[in-house]
């Protein structure tokens, strides 16, 4: 197998350089994040890895080590590989197929939305396996969601911001994906996915919004205060975690945090002309207040619950590069960023 060399770390001159060009040698290829993607979000699966790792070896040596129980079932020990691979590609394609859920899940969070008069109106207007909502503000600006799947997923790149749209939200939701944490498909999403495309095509993602029945859940748990009680019932069937403290823990499990928001920025990078744009702020972008005004969270708080992502552009003789920051809160500090890479298309 051919060996990857190992480029040599940008030194603290380096990194604090604001120059239009890099060093060839750091920009002739991609270089990969080495900072746990994890801590992209704040939550994570408390799933026991350990006990996965059991039942995957289990089901490996099966045939080994009862094959009495398959032939029992009917099931040929030679044939055992092949109907488990059937067996998993049908189990996971059951599990992520569910648009029912997902819609009953938003459908809980915009209709709060309603009753706390943070939004007008909204509608479906999504057709066939797309997913899409026409929100209305207070002042008769619209707001176009794209609720999306995974954030490693394909379809994460297949989008399409309406003329309409005063604000443009991508929302994932990806109850059912629990192997890894959630801060990989999220930083997939926005390093590897929307980046590139709204970079590409000078297509502005005003917020990323990562939600869905798991969260505020035992085997995803949110750290985050507020949020709403008597709504989770209405919004899946997933039981909920105990409210923390700060929300009167011990009065059940029907409680919904507020949502992780990722702020992008509020104009489009472009190399040269707009190399590094600020993202929006929770005044800048409303849909995104709105949300956490509809989830109990005061103004003070707001800038401290959302994320904002930084994405800037530079180019050289080897052609355009990008790198992508997520800072949690207020921090000056990025909780994960990328290196420079280039922009492949």
């Amino acid at each position: 197998m051919r060996q990857r060399t190992r480029l040599p770390k940008l030194t603290e001159t380096q990194k604090q350089a604001n120059a239009h060009f890099m060093e060839p040698l750091l920009t002739t290829r991609i270089i990969k994040e080495t900072v746990p993607r994890a801590v992209v979000t704040l939550c994570r699966h408390t799933a026991d890895t350990q006990a996965l790792e059991g039942l995957k070896s289990l089901l490996r040596d099966l045939p080994r080590q009862a094959p009495e129980l398959l032939q029992s079932t009917g099931i040929p020990p030679a044939s055992y590989d092949d109907l488990l691979k059937m067996a998993v590609e049908s189990m996971r394609g059951t599990q992520s197929a569910d648009p029912k859920a997902k819609r009953r899940f938003i459908k809980a969070v915009l209709d709060r939305m309603v009753e706390t008069k943070v939004i007008a109106e909204w509608a479906f207007i999504g057709s066939g396996g797309r997913q899409d909502y026409r929100v209305k503000m207070p002042d008769g600006s619209f707001v176009a969601i794209e609720a999306k799947g995974c954030g490693d997923g394909n379809n994460m790149t297949i989008w399409d911001r309406p003329a309409w749209a005063k604000e443009f939200v991508i929302w994932s939701l990806c109850p059912e994906s629990l192997q890894h944490q959630p801060g990989h498909g999220v930083w997939s999403a926005l390093s590897t996915r929307l980046a590139p495309k709204l970079i590409h095509e000078q297509t502005p993602v005003d917020a990323f919004i990562y939600y869905d029945q798991r969260c505020g859940s035992d085997i995803r748990p949110c750290p985050k205060a507020y949020g709403i009680h008597g709504r989770r019932h209405q919004a899946t069937d997933i039981e909920g975690q105990e409210a923390p403290a700060a929300e009167g823990g011990g009065c059940g499990r029907d409680w919904l945090p507020p949502p992780s928001i990722y702020l992008l920025p509020q104009t489009v990078p472009q190399a040269i002309h707009n190399e590094s744009p600020s993202p929006h702020s929770v005044d800048t972008c409303r849909f995104a207040r709105a949300v956490l005004e509809a989830f109990n969270v005061p103004a003070s708080a707001m800038p401290g619950l959302v994320s904002r992502v930084f994405i800037q552009v530079r180019q050289d003789q080897h052609g355009v590069f990008r790198r992508v920051a997520v800072h949690h809160g207020e921090s000056a500090e990025p909780a994960f960023q990328s290196r420079w890479t280039l922009l492949r298309r």
